[in-house]
C-alpha cells in the first residue's frame, strides 16, 4: 500500500509540474500573440496571480473534502494555479512592479526545479526508495516513439557537436573559432567535448541492446542538463527555453513509469 502510495504521489507531482510550466509558457505566449490585453476596466487590472490563486484554492478543496478520488484533478488544477501566480513573480520582487523583469525566468525555472526535486525526494525518501527508480523500456506506444525521438535527437546533436568541435580546434587560433580563447572558451569546450562522449556512449550501449545502462545515462546526462545547463539558457532565451525543460521532464517520467513501461533486467 505505501509504494502503491508513493508512486502514485510521483505521478502526480509529476502532473503538477508539467501542468505549472506549460501554463507559463502558454501564459507567456498568449499575452505575447494579443498584445497584453488587460482584463478590467475604470482602474481596476485584474491580474491573473489572481485567477491562479483562485485555482490552488480549487486544488485545496479537492483535496480536504474528498477521499481522494480527485488527486488528479487537484494536481492539474494545483499546477494551473500555480503557473499563474508564478509567472507574475517579476511585479513582486521589482520596486516598478516589472512583469518583464528578466531574471524572473530563471527565478520561475529555480523554483519549480527545486519543487520538483525537493518533493520527489520526500515522497521516496518516505517510501524508502532510490530518488532513481530504475529504468524501463517502453511498451506503451506513444511513450515509445517519443523516447525513440528523444535519442535520435539526442544523436543528431551529439553529431553536430562533434563538428562544431572539430572546427573549432582546427580554426586559427587554435580553439578560437566558436568558443574562444577565454578561459571559460576552454572549459565549456571541454565540457561540451565531454557531454557529446557521455551522449555517444550512451546510445553506443542502447545500439548493442544494453538499454537498461544506456537509458540510466541518458537520464543522468539529462538530470545534469535540467539542474546545470538549462538556467543558463533560461536566462539567455527566457521563457522559450521552458519548452525545453518540458521535454526532458516528460522523458525523465516516461523511462521511470514502471506502470506504463516494462522493467528490463
Amino acid at each position: 500500500h505505501m509504494k502503491s502510495m508513493n508512486y502514485s504521489s510521483r505521478n502526480l507531482l509529476d502532473i503538477y509540474v508539467i501542468t505549472a510550466l506549460a501554463t507559463v509558457l502558454l501564459t507567456r505566449l498568449f499575452l505575447e500573440l494579443t498584445g497584453y490585453p488587460q482584463l478590467g476596466g475604470g482602474g481596476l487590472h485584474i491580474a491573473h496571480v489572481l485567477w491562479g490563486g483562485l485555482l490552488m484554492m480549487v486544488a485545496t478543496l479537492l483535496l480536504l473534502l474528498s477521499d481522494g478520488r480527485h488527486k488528479f484533478f487537484a494536481a492539474v488544477a494545483g499546477g494551473v494555479g500555480f503557473g499563474l501566480f508564478i509567472d507574475e513573480i517579476g511585479k513582486f520582487v521589482t520596486s516598478d512592479v516589472d512583469y518583464f523583469f528578466r531574471p524572473a525566468a530563471v527565478m520561475i525555472y529555480l523554483i519549480i526545479v527545486l519543487l520538483w526535486l525537493g518533493a520527489r525526494l520526500i515522497i521516496t525518501r518516505a517510501a524508502h526508495q532510490p530518488l532513481l527508480p530504475p529504468v524501463a523500456w517502453p511498451t506503451n506506444a506513444w511513450q515509445r516513439r517519443f523516447v525513440v525521438t528523444m535519442l535520435v535527437l539526442l544523436g543528431v546533436g551529439a553529431v553536430a557537436d562533434v563538428g562544431l568541435l572539430v572546427y573549432d580546434a582546427i580554426t586559427p587560433p587554435l580553439f578560437g573559432g566558436i568558443f574562444g580563447t577565454t578561459p571559460i572558451g576552454y572549459v565549456l569546450y571541454v565540457l561540451t567535448a565531454l557531454y557529446v562522449g557521455a551522449v555517444m556512449y550512451a546510445l553506443g550501449h542502447i545500439a548493442r541492446g544494453d538499454r537498461s545502462r544506456g537509458l540510466s545515462l541518458i537520464r543522468e546526462l539529462v538530470i545534469l542538463t535540467i539542474v546545470i545547463n538549462l538556467p543558463f539558457s533560461v536566462y539567455k532565451e527566457q521563457f522559450v527555453a521552458f519548452g525545453s525543460l518540458i521535454v526532458y521532464v516528460l522523458f525523465l517520467v516516461s523511462v521511470t513509469n514502471r506502470s506504463e513501461w516494462q522493467r528490463i533486467k
